[in-house]
């Protein structure tokens, strides 16, 4: 759940983070607060701030952010003026942030363009951090939920695991490619199938099928689906890391490619 609320000098989000505080025990309430203010000390302008906390809706613990009145990426490209291409490099930037924060990789495990919001000077932040998985000291933000995200970005790994899983960097990496399409073709990934059983078939199998109407051709150029194909190793311990991509995508800025 979402709150838009006013305070007296800035606009800000209240995102509901939690079940009810008599739903906790004290150790997973303690355990929440220390994740929290793990989330508080991360500092990158492509990374939503987070402002503080609050108990005042529900007696649910939930967290404040900044409000972005341009809304989320996946939105915002639908206006077909809008250039995708910075705005995936300021996802990866900020989830190479992550990736190597120097406490301990803290893992997304929800990256979807409707997660990354727009500042109010056009870059990327990502956000909906509480679905995060901080890999410092066992931090964990989300109460243990299912693969990260809807299917469409889901990794095949997740897919494949019978046991308890957990969520990992290369997961992260695999959404990123289906975020960066997802900006390209304007389209959820696998938007064209019919149910969950057939998207299930196509992120298991070994060939991804690149799009092929004019809209999505003319701007998603071999360069950058190649970029996509290298978050996409369905060996997760063979996939490229985020400092690869976020290389490969400089480069591309610089050829304007």
């Amino acid at each position: 759940m979402v709150i838009k609320v006013l305070f007296l000098y800035s606009r800000s989000v209240v995102r509901v983070l939690s079940p009810p505080r008599s739903a906790m025990s004290h150790n997973m309430y303690q355990k929440l607060l220390k994740d929290v203010y793990v989330w508080s000390k991360l500092d990158h302008e492509n990374v939503i701030k987070l402002l503080g906390l609050t108990a005042a809706f529900d007696h649910t613990l939930s967290i404040v952010s900044p409000l972005m009145s341009s809304g989320n990426v996946f939105d915002y490209v639908q206006d077909p003026s809008v250039d995708p291409r910075p705005l995936i490099l300021g996802v990866a930037n900020g989830l190479h942030y992550l990736h190597t924060y120097k406490e301990g990789p803290i893992v997304h495990g929800d990256i979807k363009g409707r997660n990354v919001l727009v500042s109010n000077e056009g870059h990327a932040l990502l956000s909906d951090l509480g679905s995060s998985h901080f890999a410092v000291a066992s931090f964990n933000l989300a109460v243990e939920q299912g693969p990260g995200g809807p299917l469409n970005w889901t990794a095949p790994e997740y897919l494949k695991e019978k046991e308890e899983f957990k969520m990992t960097t290369a997961g992260d990496v695999w959404a990123f490619g289906m975020t960066v399409l997802e900006l390209f073709i304007r389209k959820r990934p696998f938007d064209h199938l019919k149910n969950s059983d057939e998207m299930i078939h196509h992120i298991l199998a070994e060939e991804r099928e690149r799009p092929s109407s004019h809209a999505s051709c003319s701007r998603l150029t071999d360069e950058w689906w190649n970029i996509c194909l290298l978050c996409w190793n369905h060996d997760p311990s063979q996939r490229s890391q985020m400092s690869r991509i976020v290389r490969g995508i400089g480069t591309l800025q610089v050829c304007n490619c």
